[in-house]
């Protein structure tokens, strides 16, 4: 579940920068984090970490995790290699980000 946790685009781009450093976590735990530990047959070809989904994307490690609540649905991809994270939160559960989210990554690559 969401576990209470409220938030903006704000602090989840600040905490978004500081997975690049050691501020958070250690490269250790972030590495693990970021490994397939299972697979997914939800994602073709990816697998799923510690609270992440890990794959690849235009030949570019890619890692990302999506949710939603009552009211709420939001999307966080990240490609660490490119330093390029896209965060997108909605104020509706029913709102297709998944499309918005591929329009900023196109306008990026």
């Amino acid at each position: 579940g969401d576990g209470g946790i409220y938030s903006s685009v704000a602090d989840l781009f600040k905490w978004d920068q500081a997975l690049y450093t050691e501020k958070l976590v250690s490269r250790k735990m972030l590495s693990d984090a970021f490994a397939a530990h299972s697979s997914q047959s939800d994602f073709k070809g990816s697998g799923y970490g510690y609270g992440w989904y890990v794959g690849k994307l235009r030949d570019a490690e890619h890692v990302w995790h999506y949710g939603s609540t009552c009211g709420f649905s939001t999307r966080i991809e990240r490609f660490p290699g490119k330093k390029l994270s896209v965060i997108v939160l909605a104020n509706r559960r029913d709102t297709p980000i998944s499309p918005i989210v591929e329009k900023i990554i196109e306008l990026f690559w």
